[in-house]
């Protein structure tokens, strides 16, 4: 019932402004730029921008359902904070795990998540985009039992808080690999992303 009741208004806010950004409310200053702005080299010079996307896939290592995962996550830069050096992101994320049950119980975990990035402003020729953020959505668990005398299933659902932190390195200007780290989804995650 908490998810229904916080999960899905939040999901639908943080995907009415990727999808819709205002982008006046996004001003070229400082060491984020806005997408957009006059020439290739304001567009390209800082690690993280306003009006881009990053989207790609990650992998958990380490997550409190016991098992890893994978999964994918889509940001977009949605607006500037305080002085200009910094920014806000806003983004969703699907991901799913599957923990060792034994030989006779199957798990299947999936979670769906918004989420709010702070970006860090760091110099136009950095590589690297450092970030805090936190999520809110939902969890969905399915058990399955299959033995000799007994075959049974079931499901469950629940509120998903998700604070975390992590940096993007920029090998190309287009390209990143991805470091995350938080509770809620996964603890320990490594990815990638594309930049749009």
């Amino acid at each position: 019932m908490k998810a229904a009741r916080y999960g899905t208004p939040f999901i639908a806010f943080v995907l009415t402004l990727t999808l819709f950004p205002d982008a006046s409310r996004a001003q070229s200053t400082g060491g984020v730029r806005r997408a957009g702005a006059e020439s290739d080299a304001a567009r390209t010079g800082a690690p993280f921008e306003i009006g881009k996307w990053y989207v790609g896939p990650r992998f958990w290592g380490a997550s409190g359902w016991g098992g890893s995962g994978w999964g994918a996550q889509a940001e977009r830069g949605w607006r500037q904070s305080g002085d200009g050096d910094n920014a806000l992101g806003i983004g969703v994320s699907l991901d799913r795990f599957a923990p060792d049950g034994g030989p006779y119980v199957s798990y299947r975990i999936i979670t769906a998540a918004g989420f709010v990035n702070y970006h860090f402003g760091l110099d136009e020729g950095s590589a690297f985009d450092p970030f805090v953020g936190i999520g809110l959505g939902y969890t969905n668990v399915s058990v399955t039992i299959e033995g000799s005398s007994i075959s049974a299933s079931g499901y469950n659902s629940g509120f998903l808080f998700n604070p975390r932190a992590g940096v993007r390195w920029f090998v190309i200007p287009r390209l990143a690999l991805q470091a995350d780290v938080g509770y809620g989804i996964g603890y320990v995650g490594f990815g990638g992303a594309l930049k749009f």
